[in-house]
């Protein structure tokens, strides 16, 4: 299921997925940084720099169709959610936040992704990385 909202200057896409897999696993897959190659269209490669696992303070860079993207994690609770702001953020120009929360439901798990996009460039940005990076 796919909601939009939109705001003045912003833009946001919010979707959901039930994956047949206990929350545990599927925490453990979205902090794996190493790995976001196999399950993330449009990332060749991905990776930590500053930090040794992906939490509160930890940046990440993507390497994908659009080039290098440098991230920092912004809000970090264990097993629930993760989320991440693309730096540098030119103000007024353009900014994204992404995040994923997670929430059991027995043996399988609902995973909520937000993507919300600023600045002037936001609607736009959000065109180009849907289309480099299928969600």
């Amino acid at each position: 299921m796919t909601k939009e909202k939109r705001g003045e200057g912003m833009s946001q896409v919010n979707y959901t997925v039930i994956i047949d897999s206990d929350q545990a696993r599927v925490w453990d897959l979205l902090v794996d940084v190493g790995k976001y190659s196999k399950w993330l269209q449009g990332i060749r490669e991905a990776r930590l720099i500053n930090v040794s696992e992906q939490i509160l303070g930890a940046q990440l860079v993507f390497d994908g169709k659009g080039g290098k993207f440098h991230f920092d994690v912004v809000s970090y609770r264990p097993k629930d959610l993760i989320a991440w702001k693309l730096r540098p953020s030119v103000r007024g120009v353009f900014s994204l936040i992404q995040a994923f929360g997670t929430e059991s439901l027995g043996d399988k798990t609902k995973v909520t992704v937000l993507e919300i996009y600023g600045g002037i460039f936001g609607f736009t940005m959000r065109w180009i990385m849907g289309r480099w990076f299928r969600r």
